[in-house]
Formats: structure tokens, sequence, C-alpha cells
């Protein structure tokens, strides 16, 4: 038992890992997007990771949540879920669930909608004149 670092690992190799693992533990000060975390939830696997940024954000709710910078938080929330099938389970649901937002089809219609909303905006607004005819409207 315990914590187990491995070297660089095919795309395989590392989903059936990250599927097998009790928990994936990201715990990163700063993330750009938390790509890890969609990846676990996906895969049914549960996570804990930072209580701040795109890492929290990415979880929605769907993750254990800690301080990244305080040890004993830590230590303790890896003990809940290794000691925790229940609360394993749950964590694992959930992240599938969230995970169907950061799927293709919807993340593409969420980003579709915001741009179809930008550019309404700046037509409204006649910063982007002549945009309605090229558009189809």
């Amino acid at each position: 038992a315990g914590v187990v670092v491995l070297p660089y690992q095919d795309r395989p190799v590392l989903i059936d890992l990250i599927r097998n693992a009790r928990a994936l533990v990201l715990l990163s000060l700063e993330e750009g997007f938390g790509v890890p975390v969609a990846e676990a939830m996906a895969l049914g696997t549960p996570v804990l990771t930072a209580d701040r940024g795109a890492l929290a954000e990415i979880a929605g709710g769907a993750a254990l949540l800690v301080d990244p910078t305080d040890a004993q938080a830590i230590a303790d929330a890896l003990r809940r879920i290794v000691d925790d099938a229940g609360l394993r389970a749950t964590l694992a649901w959930r992240g599938l669930e969230r995970a169907k937002a950061f799927a293709p089809a919807a993340f593409g219609a969420r980003l579709t909608t915001l741009y179809d909303r930008l550019v309404d905006a700046r037509i409204a607004d006649g910063r982007w004149q002549g945009l309605e005819t090229a558009r189809g409207r």
C-alpha cells in the first residue's frame, strides 16, 4: 500500500491505471483547466483535488476538495477515500455525472452558444457592421 510514483505511461496504460486507482489525486496550486480531473471522473475514479481555481471548478462538487498547502488535510482526505468505500462510490457516481458536462458534444454546444452570444452582442452595439449578412441573419 502507499503512493506509487510511475514514470511516463502510454495513453492506454494511463487510462487503465486511472480507471483502476482508488482515487486520482491532483493538488496543483494553479491549473489551467484540470483535464486529469475531468478524465478521471469520466472513468468513474474518485477525485481528490485542490479547493481552488480551475480544479475546484472542474470538479463541480463531484470531488473531495482540500487546501493543497495543508498536509494534514491532505492526509485526512486520503485516509477517508482509502477507508470509506461508500464515499468512493458516491464520488465515482458524482464524477460520472459531472463528466457529462465535458463530453465533446456538450462542451461544443456550450462553446457555440457562447460564441453566438458574443457575436450577437457585437452586432447589437454596432462593432461588427455587416456581420449579420455573413451569418445569414
